[in-house]
């Protein structure tokens, strides 16, 4: 397989797109280099291969507000979205929220519950099977210096489908791990998901998607177990930028339920 340039040494090549096979299953191709040749055989380019996954679901939005009988001086406010990826496990959670704590970090999680009206039904962390490492102990908000979230969307899978995770609370937490908000996730409708500033929220904050994929760098947080097919049309598709979240460490377990210590 060969690029091939034109008279103008100009940023992209006049190749097209083919199509081969290399013997090797889609994830197993996720994560290698791909190295680009000079006409005499030298190395002088090199990337890595980012995992592409169709957003195929609705996404899910959560609309925070304070947490049931909390009293303090937190107030976060704001939006947390779920796009479900092509095979209804994986993730991209993303969050756009304010009145948080300022220059710092705190816990946001989806949980067990399907309330945000009495603090007893919110429930621990919602993952399965209890058996793995809880995937929301490293998911975290980070703040500015006014109090805005800054972090971008990453990819996770904690076990559930789509259908699974619709109804579910998510909970803010402040830095110390105190829940201080919540909030339903509901199924977008058509209209929001056609050019919302929720929407807008997967593939990175105050970036909107325009296409019906997004590629991503999985930043270590779950393996791929898709079967797909590595599109010739990648091209198309936009970037999202995912980044390792800032580790949570909660300072006491405050709940105990299915799935292992819970915060």
């Amino acid at each position: 397989m060969t690029w091939a340039s034109d008279d103008k040494r100009s940023p992209s090549s006049t190749s097209s797109p083919i199509i081969l096979a290399t013997g090797y299953a889609w994830q197993d191709i996720v994560g290698h280099a791909v190295v680009v040749h000079d006409s005499a055989g030298n190395r002088v380019g090199c990337g890595i291969l980012a995992a592409e996954l169709s957003l195929q679901k609705p996404g899910l939005t959560a609309d925070i507000s304070t947490y049931p009988d909390y009293v303090g001086d937190v107030s976060p406010t704001g939006t947390v979205v779920v796009q479900m990826m092509a095979d209804n496990m994986h993730m991209e959670y993303g969050l756009d929220l304010e009145g948080l704590e300022v220059s710092t970090a705190g816990g946001v999680h989806i949980h067990a519950g399907t309330t945000c009206d009495t603090a007893d039904d919110v429930g621990g962390h919602y993952w399965t099977p209890d058996t793995d490492t809880d995937v929301w102990n490293e998911v975290t908000w980070a703040s500015d210096e006014v109090g805005e979230s800054t972090s971008s969307s990453i990819i996770l899978a904690n076990g559930y489908t789509y259908e699974d995770n619709v109804g579910h609370a998510v909970v803010v937490h402040d830095a110390a791990g105190n829940r201080v908000g919540c909030g339903i996730l509901k199924r977008q409708d058509n209209e929001k998901r056609g050019g919302s500033r929720l929407y807008s929220l997967i593939g990175g904050l105050n970036k909107k998607l325009q296409a019906s994929a997004s590629t991503v760098q999985f930043a270590g947080l779950a393996s791929v177990s898709v079967a797909a097919i590595l599109a010739v049309v990648a091209f198309r598709m936009k970037k999202a930028r995912a980044v390792k979240p800032v580790p949570y460490i909660a300072t006491e377990a405050t709940d105990s339920e299915e799935g292992g210590l819970l915060y």
